[in-house]
């Protein structure tokens, strides 16, 4: 089992218009980075789209993306159809001290799914609270778009 989960407590910073909500990938091994953990969902999941996107059409290929706040990262390794999905903590832009989490492996096509059902939540989520306003709200529906028009 490998979900995105976005929930439903938005907090909307008033000086920049941005916005953290619960976002974490819940698997059979367990949640990372955590059940609870906040953080800027809008971009965190334009650049896992990117992420995805740069993948597509690549039969082995790898992409380290990473959440904002904390240290937390995901290394995603494609070979065929498959996706290994490495959940690390200590991730740093300029060195890699990294400890796995945990580990899992799906297909890459599950994973492009379940991203597009968690930007689809996201996006129902903003609509519905009337925040489409919020920072970089475009380059999440562009980058959320990407997913269905795969590379050629």
């Amino acid at each position: 089992m490998f979900s995105i989960v976005i929930e439903d407590n938005l907090f909307v910073s008033s000086i920049k218009n941005f916005i953290t909500t619960t976002i974490y990938i819940k698997t059979d091994k367990g949640d990372f980075p955590d059940a609870e953990w906040t953080d800027f969902a809008v971009q965190v999941l334009s650049w896992w789209c990117e992420a995805a996107y740069t993948l597509h059409g690549q039969e082995n290929a790898q992409i380290r993306v990473s959440f904002i706040d904390g240290d937390f990262s995901i290394l995603c390794k494609k070979t065929g159809g498959q996706l290994v999905i490495d959940m690390l903590e200590g991730f740093d832009w300029n060195e890699y001290h990294s400890e796995c989490k945990m580990s899992v492996t799906i297909g890459f096509m599950e994973f492009v799914g379940e991203l597009q059902n968690a930007c689809a939540s996201l996006r129902m989520l903003l609509e519905r609270k009337e925040l489409t306003d919020v920072a970089d709200y475009e380059e999440f529906l562009r980058a959320a778009k990407k997913l269905n028009q795969p590379k050629r």
